[in-house]
């Protein structure tokens, strides 16, 4: 059996595949791999061609020896059209390195499919829960009040990218927001830290008046996500009415636009200053 390859065959490479392959014509197929087997390399005998089989994955042939007809739910029908109906034949490779990467964080569901949120309820209220942790983490980890409660642990407790960054998912996570299983877990810590957030003295303090209505009676929050929503830049809080209702442009990003040119101006200013203060003492 060959393992490096040559100039006619070259050994399955691990990467993850969104493409949905159709079943190809069988010896259409063989022709372009050249009748060799995927995985090993070996001369496909073209009266011995029906017993190769065909890995959904690859989108190949391989040979009985490198296809055991395992079969796995595939991350091209998950994330391409949130389909968990049935499980498709793979090639061993293939088993392997879809189990071997089943639990990490690898797919950036706003990058691949955007659109995958609008199809899935479940998927929906994950994501919102995993933006609520995105911004409930600022006061957590940084509350003396919340450590002393174990609140820092129950969050640490969590894998990083959980928190850090709503958008990545494992297939593990996909499978689990799929069962239910994941909003079981992620709610009832949103609803604790939120909780703590909202009567702890030095976390409320941290909170925000709207930059636009400045209703100074009305401390909101980010992780609120029906009634608020965040500047991308500067990270200011607004109510979402407020910042619905009228011609946006955050006030924020506005006075440090406007700091920041006065700053450069007075900078310029400075050394022509200089000299011609070394002039007239001159």
């Amino acid at each position: 059996i060959l393992c490096r390859g040559n100039s006619q065959w070259a050994p399955p490479r691990e990467q993850l595949i969104f493409h949905i392959h159709q079943p190809p014509n069988r010896d259409s197929q063989l022709r372009k791999q050249g009748y060799l087997c995927a995985g090993c390399g070996r001369h496909v005998e073209k009266g011995f061609a029906h017993r190769y089989r065909y890995c959904e994955y690859t989108g190949k042939y391989f040979c009985r020896s490198c296809h055991s007809d395992k079969k796995l739910f595939l991350p091209s029908y998950i994330i391409t059209k949130w389909d968990f109906s049935s499980k498709h034949s793979v090639s061993n490779f293939a088993f392997d390195y879809l189990n071997r990467i089943y639990s990490d964080p690898t797919f950036n569901l706003n990058d691949l499919n955007s659109k995958l949120y609008e199809k899935s309820k479940q998927l929906r209220l994950i994501d919102e829960l995993r933006w609520s942790l995105f911004y409930l983490r600022h006061y957590i980890l940084t509350c003396r009040f919340a450590k002393e409660k174990n609140l820092q642990q129950i969050l640490q407790k969590l894998p990083t990218y959980m928190y850090t960054d709503p958008y990545i998912y494992s297939i593990q996570d996909l499978f689990k927001t799929k069962s239910g299983d994941l909003i079981k877990v992620l709610e009832p810590i949103v609803i604790n830290l939120r909780e703590h957030v909202l009567t702890c003295p030095l976390c409320y303090a941290k909170g925000f008046i709207c930059e636009i209505c400045m209703n100074d009676k009305d401390i909101i929050f980010p992780f609120d996500l029906d009634i608020t929503s965040v500047c991308p830049v500067c990270q200011s809080c607004f109510h979402f009415q407020c910042h619905e209702n009228k011609q946006y442009h955050c006030p924020k990003c506005q006075r440090n636009k406007s700091r920041n040119s006065l700053t450069a101006s007075n900078r310029s200013n400075t050394p022509t200053n200089i000299q011609q203060e070394d002039d007239i003492i001159t």
